[in-house]
């Protein structure tokens, strides 16, 4: 079995997995648990108990990101 380091033991310590944290929590808890030195990303899936083949219950949209992509458009 792989050793796992000091820093990954503590962060475990704090989460407890059998609880649904709130996503305000859940934010927090994964700032206070981090311990790496550059900006990380989170990745969530949610769960939206709709059947997508149903033309009424799909999703469709667009974000606009806050920085950008970096690209230029022209039309």
């Amino acid at each position: 079995m792989a050793k796992t380091g000091k820093k990954l033991q503590e962060a475990a310590k704090l989460i407890d997995r059998s609880k649904l944290y709130e996503a305000k929590e859940a934010i927090e808890l994964a700032k206070k648990a981090s311990t790496v030195n550059f900006d990380a990303t989170v990745e969530v899936a949610f769960r939206l108990g709709i059947d997508t083949r149903k033309n009424d219950q799909q999703i469709r949209g667009a974000v606009v990101l806050p920085n950008g992509t970096g690209k230029t458009q022209s039309v």
